[in-house]
């Protein structure tokens, strides 16, 4: 039976290629194999490959993002901003190659009404509207990056250097002791780290 054809339809066809491929194995082409259509079909519902991946980053946070739009009653703009943070890191951490997918995608403009209450947050705590986006964007940059180093490992795109050379560091004292607890504490751990650090420096 043929597929009925609308664009999350198409975008569920993407998530699922990109789950089995990767960020490097998905194209429209390959879209359209995996839904049995012509490639041209998928021009009715996406203008271009860029689109797509626009709209499945969007859906990649949206269910676990939907109730931290907003803060809840009397929660703090940094608690706030960090339980975002962690929701987004680890939806993206759960999804392969979730990281270069957001970091290649550009917001949807459905998603505008969101951002403008992320904003509207910011102010109400004391940030002018500037510095509102741009500690939206620096906790978004640094969740990206932190998520997408983890993943590089994991795809064997990196390897971490104690593993590779355990004595690198033997030669430089303070260099080997402030590498050390690296050994055992978890990415989660080193994240959170980040994480308040930048919050702290974030405060209006």
């Amino acid at each position: 039976m043929r597929t009925t054809l609308d664009r999350k339809t198409v975008i569920r066809a993407a998530m699922k290629l990109l789950a089995d491929n990767g960020l490097d194995g998905l194209s429209l082409r390959n879209v359209a194999s995996e839904l049995g259509v012509r490639p041209g079909a998928l021009y009715w519902h996406f203008a271009n490959k860029q689109e797509l991946l626009d709209q499945m980053a969007a859906t990649l946070v949206e269910g676990p993002l939907a109730d931290l739009v907003r803060p809840r009653p009397g929660q703090s703009w940094d608690a706030w901003l960090a339980a975002r943070a962690r929701a987004f890191r680890t939806a993206v951490l759960a999804t392969r190659d979730g990281a270069r997918l957001v970091a290649a995608s550009r917001p949807t403009t459905d998603r505008r009404p969101e951002a403008e209450a992320m904003v509207a947050t910011l102010t109400a705590a004391g940030f002018a509207p500037a510095d509102a986006l741009r500690a939206l964007t620096a906790v978004k940059h640094y969740i990206v990056g932190a998520v997408q180093e983890e993943q590089d490992y994991a795809e064997g795109r990196a390897v971490w250097p104690r593993e590779a050379d355990p004595d690198r560091y033997a030669d430089y004292p303070e260099l080997n002791e402030a590498m050390a607890p690296q050994t055992t504490e978890t990415l989660e751990a080193q994240f959170e780290y980040g994480l308040r650090a930048l919050l702290r420096g974030l405060a209006p």
